[in-house]
């Protein structure tokens, strides 16, 4: 008989191991899946479509002078477009070319921001949306919004 109490006993013992397992297995919570990053893919290649036609309307903006690029902005949920080019030498005596780089809404075909200067140190006049403002916030803005 013990042997018998013995293995009941066992048993008894080893399905109170299996159940509190499983109890503790049901209970904990499943993590959740992090949500999908949305894709930005279409609208990466729509902005870049957007830029090549407001590149190629403007008179204004001709090789060799400017360098452009493209940028969907998933932060802002829009289509940037930053712009460098050679705005001449204006005036007598200077030495060196005015630059001008800016960001522009490439649907919208709006100027955000503009940084300008002359040479490699002389600033000039610079904005955001349309308000003057310091150069250095002027060229900070036009990286966020490249970037983000």
């Amino acid at each position: 008989m013990k042997t018998t109490a013995s293995r009941s006993a066992w048993i008894l013992l080893a399905v109170a191991v299996l159940v509190s397992g499983q109890t503790t297995k049901t209970t904990n919570k499943k993590a959740t899946p992090p949500a999908p990053k949305p894709d930005t893919w279409e609208r990466s290649k729509e902005c870049a479509k957007q830029a090549e036609k407001v590149m190629a309307d403007s008179d204004k903006h001709s090789p060799p002078y400017v360098t452009w690029e493209n940028h969907y902005s998933p932060k802002y949920k829009r289509c940037f477009i930053s712009i460098l080019e050679n705005a001449g030498v204006e005036g007598a005596g200077k030495d060196f070319a005015r630059w001008r780089w800016h960001l522009s809404d490439a649907f919208e075909r709006s100027w955000l921001a503009m940084s300008e200067w002359d040479g490699p140190t002389e600033p000039g006049a610079c904005s955001i949306e349309g308000q003057e403002t310091d150069c250095e916030k002027a060229k900070a803005f036009i990286r966020e919004h490249m970037k983000n």
